[in-house]
């Protein structure tokens, strides 16, 4: 709860600086990279419409078993990038 509180609060500051670009609706999930399905995402999207370059904001809830550690994320990803992880997948 405190991670979406704090993306929340990210999410309504990039909404006042990219007034002008495409926000996704806010997405929650099982995390693809666990096969149990016990680990989620909440991811929200910022898409620039000219350059199609994004910014996602991400809270990973992920199970004990799993190796990784729940954590919060911003990550700024080009269209060139996106377009390779899409392809490679």
């Amino acid at each position: 709860e405190a991670c979406f509180k704090h993306q929340d609060k990210v999410i309504n500051e990039l909404s006042q600086m990219f007034k002008n670009q495409e926000k996704k609706p806010v997405r929650k999930g099982k995390h693809r990279a666990d096969k149990s399905g016990r680990s989620k995402v909440r991811q929200a999207v910022f898409i620039f419409k000219q350059s199609e370059d994004a910014v996602l904001i991400e809270c990973y809830d992920w199970h004990k078993d799993m190796p990784y550690q729940s954590n919060f994320k911003v990550v700024l990803s080009s269209k060139e990038l996106n377009d390779w992880l899409v392809a490679k997948n």
